[in-house]
């Protein structure tokens, strides 16, 4: 019995059969080695997201099989998205996205060459990274008028977490005396210890002593307002709205919770940090 579409593999039959292989079909068994290679759910889903966008393109021009796909072809999407609004860092994405996606394929035999070969990723324009200043910082921080959002801004800047990371944290996971802080919903799966500074444990300590939900080691570290005392974790989404609301209180514009990882490596960099410790602490 065939497998179902979600485990498709390129097996030799499948290679030799004559019936061309489908882009769904390339597309499942690509996604199934990216599970098999244990990549992130974060970097699966990027794949997943990006590539069957691709194939609804496609799809919408009658382009179904792999043997449909051309350099031109590939060429015309990268302009579609160019014209329907896609920034130049967007388009970057979607073409390293197909560039892995058709590696896969060669290195599988499923196609003899990659038509992403001869095609020149997008210019993306180099944009020196730019963290928050002290100030901004400190405006964010008088526009926050809850605990928890003053917990946040603090511990992000202190930490340099991803989001997911951060959104991922439990009570425990933080030492009240030490400030160490576990992060294991990491990018690479690898656990690593960041720590918080004197101001973010005293604001975070306040923030937990006013809770209305029942606190232990294992409650999420930030919930949500909506019906405070079921202690309901605060998403990724939801600390995003979170600071987006307070930038525009402060006037910080252009913010966001990868901002606060950049501030966090600039700072780290201007105090004399070693690059490498910084490479291990940012992850």
């Amino acid at each position: 019995m065939a497998p179902p579409s979600q485990y498709a593999t390129l097996s030799k039959e499948t290679r030799t059969h004559a019936k061309p292989l489908t882009l769904t079909q390339a597309l499942d068994a690509f996604v199934l080695d990216c599970r098999a290679r244990r990549l992130s759910p974060r970097t699966v889903e990027f794949y997943q997201q990006k590539l069957s966008r691709f194939l609804k393109w496609c799809e919408e021009r009658d382009c179904l099989t792999l043997a449909d796909i051309t350099t031109a072809r590939l060429r015309a999407f990268l302009v579609w998205l160019q014209e329907q609004g896609h920034s130049p860092g967007g388009q970057h994405a979607y073409a390293r996205a197909l560039r892995a996606w058709f590696y896969f394929l060669t290195a599988e035999g499923a196609i003899s060459e990659s038509p992403m070969q001869r095609v020149k990723m997008p210019k993306v324009p180099k944009i020196p990274p730019l963290g928050l200043s002290v100030h901004e910082v400190k405006d964010l921080l008088d526009a926050a008028d809850i605990e928890r959002d003053k917990a946040m801004i603090l511990c992000l800047v202190d930490t340099g977490a991803r989001l997911s990371e951060f959104a991922a944290l439990n009570v425990g996971d933080v030492d009240m005396s030490t400030g160490a802080v576990t992060l294991r919903k990491t990018k690479g799966g690898k656990t690593r210890i960041v720590y918080l500074g004197h101001g973010a444990l005293r604001v975070l300590r306040r923030y937990l002593r006013r809770r209305q939900d029942l606190v232990t080691p294992d409650s999420p570290l930030w919930v949500s307002l909506h019906r405070p005392q079921e202690g309901r974790r605060l998403g990724t989404s939801g600390i995003r709205l979170a600071l987006r609301r307070i930038g525009l209180r402060a006037g910080v514009r252009h913010h966001n919770p990868h901002t606060f990882r950049r501030t966090f490596a600039i700072w780290s960099l201007r105090a004399g940090m070693n690059i490498y410790a910084l490479r291990e602490l940012m992850g």
